[in-house]
């Protein structure tokens, strides 16, 4: 038996395995995947998310330890030097991209020489809906714009995109991405069948665009010269690691604490926006690592009140389900939280006195009060000295939203258990 023979039969022989990542059993590093027929392997440093219509939806950087990517490749693009040959499906910006000359793209553009064979592809017996969701979205040549659009690639004045600065420029947009990652809570708007728009929720964990982090701190109807010169502002953040401004930070965070004022989605996206400033900010300027899960060792005093803030919510909400109450209606803490913020002992103080029917209900139909429980565990965390109407910082936005991600969780896994135990089995 030839060698190529035994190679064949050594990869017939472990198919299961293919396309699934490994570890070296001897130093516990990621070994080489064994790679599908027509794939090959490449640096994917941009992630685009469509609609499956082909509607752009977000794009963000891909981490460092992400971007080894297993790509479909044809026999000439699998070793390619030069010449139009492009991967059937991911590859370079001067591939997909129809407007990367006019964005000041310095290699050949082999727009058209991609599209034909996308096209091809499309039109066989083995086309896919998600391939040609991709197909109807390049066509429109617009990649680059999209990209700059949300932060995911940096244009200069002209919007034409910066040259590269080597991996110096590569690492910041990365650290940018990284350390200000959060869930963020936008909108889209979607056309219906009956050819109506409507909003619908866009949920995407990543860095908030400059445009968004203008609109978070000054509002959705901030100025446009405004607007410009903030954005001007942090694209040295992004492109150079340069610290991230702290009034922009704070402001933000004062148009979340008054989601009050705001229309339901816009207290959302601010709100989660706010939070992704606050968590870069304290990486970047103070050397403090902050994550999006709860840290529930975390004794910052204002981060303590931040989760008590999120505990009494969390109560009201739920004598409020109980009640069939479902209007919508601000909770007490959402009224309050401008003044909790500026004096939190007072402010919890009449917090805690509005809550009393709001538990009666809760006790009386024998019902979990393990929010307010959990509240006054964390009221017992913060040292006396320390429970005053001192303002708190930034961090009690981190504690707050951290603290109602985990009420959800816990929500969705009980409705998810109750809907598994109501789920008849085969004997039944």
């Amino acid at each position: 038996m030839g060698l190529l023979e035994r190679c064949c039969q050594t990869y017939e022989k472990n198919k299961a395995q293919v396309g699934k990542p490994s570890t070296s059993l001897r130093t516990g590093w990621e070994a080489p995947v064994l790679l599908p027929v027509a794939h090959t392997t490449q640096k994917v440093n941009i992630e685009v998310s469509l609609a499956a219509n082909g509607t752009f939806r977000t794009a963000g950087v891909v981490l460092a330890a992400g971007m080894t990517t297993v790509i479909p490749c044809t026999e000439g693009s699998s070793a390619r030097t030069s010449g139009a040959v492009p991967h059937p499906l991911v590859d370079k910006l001067q591939y997909i991209a129809g407007d990367y000359a006019a964005r000041g793209g310095k290699k050949k553009p082999m727009w058209t020489e991609y599209l034909d064979q996308l096209r091809a592809w499309c039109d066989s017996p083995f086309g896919l809906d998600k391939v040609r969701a991709v197909l109807r979205y390049l066509e429109k040549g617009t990649p680059i714009a999209d990209l700059v659009a949300c932060g995911a690639l940096v244009a200069g004045a002209d919007g034409t995109l910066l040259s590269k600065q080597g991996y110096r420029l590569v690492d910041n947009l990365v650290d940018w991405h990284s350390a200000f990652g959060w869930e963020l809570r936008y909108r889209k708007w979607q056309t219906r069948e009956n050819r109506k728009t409507q909003a619908v929720p866009l949920v995407f964990t990543g860095a908030p665009a400059p445009a968004d982090i203008a609109q978070a701190a000054y509002g959705a109807k901030v100025d446009e010269k405004l607007k410009q010169q903030t954005i001007e502002r942090l694209l040295p953040c992004i492109t150079e690691g340069r610290q991230f401004p702290k009034d922009l930070m704070l402001a933000a965070v004062r148009r979340a604490a008054n989601g009050i004022a705001l229309e339901p989605w816009e207290a959302a996206k601010t709100r989660s926006i706010a939070c992704a400033l606050v968590k870069g900010y304290h990486h970047r300027n103070m050397e403090e690592e902050h994550t999006m899960a709860l840290e529930e060792s975390c004794n910052d005093r204002s981060y303590l009140f931040g989760r008590i803030l999120a505990c009494a919510e969390q109560a009201e909400q739920n004598a409020n389900y109980l009640s069939g109450e479902h209007s919508g209606r601000p909770t007490n803490a959402l009224r309050y939280e401008v003044a909790y913020t500026q004096h939190p002992a007072k402010t919890l103080a009449l917090l805690r006195k509005q809550l009393e029917p709001y538990l009666e209900r809760l006790l009386k139909a024998g019902k979990s009060t393990y929010a307010n429980d959990l509240m006054l565990r964390l009221i017992a965390r913060i040292p006396a000295e320390q429970f005053n109407d001192q303002p708190l910082t930034e961090l009690y936005l981190l504690g707050y939203a951290c603290q109602r991600t985990e009420f959800f969780k816990a929500k969705d896994a009980k409705d998810a258990k109750e809907a598994k135990d109501a789920t008849p089995t085969a004997d039944e």
